[in-house]
């Protein structure tokens, strides 16, 4: 379940409603707005920039942006997902999810019905020795490119678009100045892998020059995406392994009931997972294997504040034997977690390990 497609369809339907009513013209080009996620730290979750796109087509007195963004409002508050709706600054709709709803999303993922849910083929170029940094970086752009496509439902080369085209690549390594080499030479990838180039290579939009240095792409440290999204993962499968040694699992995707996730971290934790299908969508789009990158370091971030916060306070523990309901619930919504962080490491073709020592 995208959430975010589904307020910019409900917009849309709302859009035509004021072309019924003679508000605003009826050849408006429905893909000039867009309802996306909040910023990071808003208290809402979607926001709707139809009101600021489509203002000056609207006749008076709905010509000013805020009137017809309260007219968006007013449908957008019908919808069940809907906990308030607002208007702000110019014009923007800011929409909070009530948390069943983001559970639901949750659920969805977890049965794989959600777009991008689970799904992301690995993009496996091989790093030969012969390639230049520039050529690996081509090469693996594209693959994961391609990856990003299938599991948006796109077909793997888009047609109307032509080659990718990579900006430069250079590599620093210790105090030695920036060099042009190749993938196998021995001063390239030797101490940096294959995983933490791909991660390096998604960092940036294509075109971009891409500068590696390959001690901060080598560190074991939260600063280092390379290594903190593989093991947030790693973190979370090991919570998994915990609660199957007390005999406390996950309900099957089919069954997952996630309704006793009402602590505030809990939900905090399912709003990141949930944008996961948007991400992916919007990637795709652009052809920007760099969003799926920048999402999955934002997911990582998220699972890593959530781990120190249960290590700090007993009640957050994603495993507890006396609140079986819910921790198989927080288990559900771990377990989602680990789909979407595989599959957008899949796409980029890094390793999702189940540890990491």
């Amino acid at each position: 379940m995208d959430l975010f497609d589904r307020y910019r369809r409900r917009t849309e339907a709302s859009l035509r409603r004021c072309i019924a009513d003679g508000v605003l013209p009826p050849d408006l080009d429905f893909g000039r707005f867009a309802a996306t996620p909040s910023p990071s730290g808003a208290a809402f979750d979607v926001v709707v920039d139809a009101a600021l796109v489509y203002a000056r087509d609207a006749a008076a007195p709905a010509g000013d942006p805020v009137a017809l963004a309260r007219a968006i409002a007013l449908d957008l508050a019908t919808d069940p997902c809907s906990a308030s709706v607002d208007v702000a600054g110019p014009g923007f709709v800011n929409v909070t999810l009530r948390p069943a709803a983001v559970l639901d999303a949750v659920a969805s993922l977890l049965r794989g019905s959600g777009a991008g849910g689970g799904r992301g083929a690995a993009a496996s170029a091989e790093l030969r020795p012969d390639l230049s940094l520039g050529e690996a970086r081509a090469l693996v752009t594209a693959e994961q490119i391609a990856a990003l496509s299938i599991a948006a439902g796109r077909p793997a080369r888009p047609d109307g678009r032509g080659p990718i085209v990579v900006g430069p690549v250079t590599l620093r390594r210790e105090a030695r100045p920036p060099e042009r080499t190749t993938v196998g030479g021995p001063s390239a990838l030797a101490g940096l892998g294959a995983d933490a180039f791909r991660f390096a290579v998604a960092s940036r939009r294509p075109a971009t020059s891409l500068h590696l240095d390959a001690a901060a792409w080598s560190e074991r440290s939260r600063g280092n995406p390379a290594f903190n999204v593989p093991y947030a993962h790693a973190r979370l499968r090991g919570v998994l392994r915990a609660g199957a040694a007390l005999a406390i699992e996950p309900s099957p995707p089919s069954d997952a009931d996630l309704s006793a996730l009402t602590h505030a971290e809990d939900l905090a934790l399912a709003r990141s997972v949930v944008r996961y299908p948007h991400a992916i969508a919007a990637a795709a789009a652009a052809q920007a294997p760099h969003r799926v990158a920048a999402y999955l370091g934002a997911l990582a971030d998220a699972i890593h504040c959530r781990w120190n916060r249960s290590k700090d306070q007993p009640q957050l523990r994603f495993v507890n034997e006396e609140e079986r309901v819910l921790s198989i619930a927080r288990l559900g919504l771990v377990t989602a977690s680990t789909l979407v962080l595989k599959s957008g490491l899949g796409i980029l073709g890094v390793t999702a390990p189940d540890e990491m020592l």
